[in-house]
């Protein structure tokens, strides 16, 4: 069995949700067909991920073609967030994922000096892999959510 790291494709699949939904269940049959793949046979696997790259390029020529509105912006981040506080970023890699993403976001809307406590309170559930909470996470997404407009 091949184990295989989907946070960033579940970043995608949160931005799709929110700035191309037509696609966004394209991008999600063909990340389970990767993980589907993973579990028979390795032409089945490459087959997959040759399929899921077909997809993800069509999607990077739509997502850079587009300019994104702060309004557009602020929907993904609260998307993230409440995705967070539902406890969807169950493993290290996809809550860390989460995290850049929101503060990335935070950052490009120059509101990171504003929503900077947030923003560590929410790092520190991050800060030891090897210590890391899903519930804690969730619970922090839950606390701050509400801050970030």
């Amino acid at each position: 069995m091949i184990r295989l790291n989907d946070a960033n494709f579940l970043m995608l699949l949160e931005l799709t949700q929110i700035v191309l939904p037509a696609e966004n269940a394209k991008l999600k049959q063909a990340v389970v067909a990767m993980h589907k793949g993973s579990l028979t046979t390795k032409s089945s696997l490459k087959k997959a991920v040759t399929d899921l790259s077909a997809v993800v390029a069509r999607l990077d020529q739509q997502l850079t073609a587009t300019a994104y509105s702060d309004q557009q912006t602020k929907a993904v981040r609260a998307r993230l967030l409440t995705q967070s506080a539902k406890g969807q970023y169950r493993d290290f890699a996809a809550a860390e994922q989460a995290f850049l993403a929101i503060e990335s976001i935070t950052i490009a809307l120059n509101q990171d000096a504003d929503l900077e406590k947030q923003l560590n309170s929410l790092y520190d559930t991050l800060e030891n892999e090897d210590g890391f909470s899903p519930q804690t996470f969730k619970s922090v997404a839950a606390k701050v959510k509400s801050a970030f407009k």
